[in-house]
């Protein structure tokens, strides 16, 4: 008898091993509703791929990423069946897909049917085995947030076209769709502007160094040569915003001003208000003393002159090429972080200033971003920027992109602006450190778990 109740309590152990192997499914975000069903699909040579209706390559996709998996050979005939259609949602990046022993069917509009075909790859096992099964699931899927974005700064640290696309391959793959890419700041100017070769013959350039960013890093010294470059050519930013729209991203180019603009200041002197023609792109070194409350004082003049037309002639001819070069609807002008001690020193600003009955220097560059904002408009594109854009009350119809949290958020709200939010707070800079632990790598600052 015992040895008996020993056999049904291995048997019971065994069934409920089996079942949980499928308990619950691995997919990133998880997705609204799912029901775990009974058995599995088995990937197999003799696996069929259709498609009904326009499916905009959706199936040539999934055929293509299958191909390299590891199949049965011979198996059940059975089917992936991908099928444009309605799914009761009325987001149009909403899905359904169902698995069954004999068939996987995925529904869903243009971009649907692609997250669809996302989760499904998701839910193909990373671990080597003798066949792919795939388990039983009804899953019904729609996104939370319309605007699901990753920032890439390419200017501290330049990737190529193809390190871009393995970027847009990971956004795909857990569903985000706007690639926010930060191409200009002090360490580089990382986009051709044909109107304006010096910036890629001289922004796009610094001396090479290692070791930590405004620590150990020396400035550049005199006639050392500038060996580190690398920026995009115009035919390279169309093949990568077109590799981005087959995978359902649209991308948002950053060109920040009118802080931020050591590059583009070393390529045109007269940008600034000092006019210094020894300024270099900066390599990673110091520029700056920092006092403990936050507070800062630059060395070198990064911030490009308010009060000059031939600033507003520059970005207006950058942002013609910019808006040519990016069929999304927004561009991102960033506005943070301008120092403005130059500008106090500058006795055309202050001369500037009084005519204008311009009070201090917040309304200094609410008067910058205002006439930022005019000429984004002419392009026909509306304007994103960071928190600071709204100092100086600045007027118009633009996007923030809040970074501050809730420290500045209530303000954005009740003036009405539509929010981005990208708060430092909450670990979404992954370049904050993850604990307080000593084996924690060289991190840009905070303690953001």
């Amino acid at each position: 008898m015992i040895k008996m109740r020993e056999f049904n309590l291995i048997i019971i152990i065994c069934v409920l091993i089996n079942i949980s192997v499928f308990a619950q499914i691995s997919v990133v975000p998880y997705p609204n509703n799912v029901i775990i069903g009974n058995g599995k699909f088995v990937l197999s040579s003799n696996t069929k791929i259709k498609s009904i209706g326009n499916t905009r390559g959706a199936s040539e996709l999934l055929e293509k990423l299958i191909q390299g998996l590891e199949q049965d050979k011979g198996g059940i005939q059975n089917t992936i069946l991908v099928k444009e259609g309605k799914t009761g949602h009325s987001s149009d990046e909403s899905y359904k897909l169902e698995v069954g022993e004999n068939q996987i069917e995925i529904v869903g509009e243009e971009k649907g049917l692609f997250y669809g075909v996302q989760t499904l790859l998701q839910l193909i096992p990373n671990k080597k085995s003798d066949h792919v099964a795939i388990p039983a699931v009804k899953i019904l899927d729609s996104p939370q947030f319309s605007y699901r974005g990753l920032m890439l700064d390419v200017s501290r640290h330049f990737f190529t076209v193809d390190e871009i696309k393995w970027v847009l391959d990971l956004m795909a793959r857990y569903k985000l769709n706007v690639f926010h890419w930060h191409l200009t700041d002090d360490q580089g100017w990382r986009i051709e502007i044909k109107s304006l070769p010096k910036l890629t013959e001289i922004g796009a350039r610094r001396v090479s160094r290692t070791g930590h960013f405004g620590t150990d890093m020396l400035p550049p010294q005199q006639d050392e040569k500038a060996d580190d470059i690398g920026f995009y050519t115009h035919e390279q930013i169309r093949e990568i915003v077109e590799y981005a729209r087959f995978r359902n991203i649209v991308i948002l180019p950053e060109i920040d001003m009118p802080g931020h603009a050591m590059a583009a200041i070393a390529s045109y002197p007269f940008l600034c208000v000092t006019g210094d023609t020894t300024i270099k792109v900066n390599p990673g070194s110091s520029f700056a003393r920092w006092f403990g409350n936050g507070q800062y004082e630059m060395y070198t003049d990064n911030s490009l002159d308010p009060t000059k037309e031939t600033t507003y002639n520059f970005i207006d001819q950058v942002l013609s090429e910019i808006a040519d070069l990016f069929p999304y609807e927004y561009i991102h002008i960033g506005g943070d972080e301008c120092f403005k001690g130059f500008w106090e020193k500058s006795p055309h600003v202050i001369a500037f200033m009084q005519r204008n009955n311009i009070k201090d220097m917040k309304a200094l560059q609410g008067y910058f971003i205002s006439r930022l904002h005019k000429i984004v408009e002419s392009k026909k594109k509306k304007m994103i920027g960071w928190d600071e854009i709204l100092e100086g009350n600045t007027n118009g119809e633009f996007s923030v992109m809040n970074r501050f949290d809730e420290r500045t958020l209530d303000e954005q709200l009740s003036k009405k602006h539509p929010v981005i939010l990208a708060s430092s707070k909450y670990g979404l800079y992954f370049d904050y450190a993850q604990s307080s632990s000593k084996q924690e790598p060289i991190n840009h600052g905070g303690n953001y778990p």
